[in-house]
């Protein structure tokens, strides 16, 4: 699996949103995440970004992790 942090420049969120990641992908050692920090809104457009920081994965998740996701959602809203 691959997913991309994007954040924009001294975003206030990065660091906690990597310490939580990193906390989540501890069960998943063939993760490979990759850092850009988008300097513009032009740049943040083209990746796909909808806010700092905005984790993108590929290749595209099955039907079946995107339920497992969705569903777990609610257990996280307590946290």
């Amino acid at each position: 699996m691959e997913l991309v942090l994007l954040t924009v420049p001294d975003c206030p969120n990065a660091a906690a949103f990597e310490e939580r990641l990193a906390a989540a992908l501890a069960e998943h050692p063939g993760a490979v995440v990759r850092h850009r920090v988008v300097g513009d809104e032009r740049e943040a457009t083209e990746a796909g970004m909808h806010g700092s920081p905005t984790l993108l994965a590929g290749p595209v998740p099955s039907v079946q992790e995107l339920r497992r996701v969705l569903a777990s959602a609610g257990d996280d809203s307590a946290r």
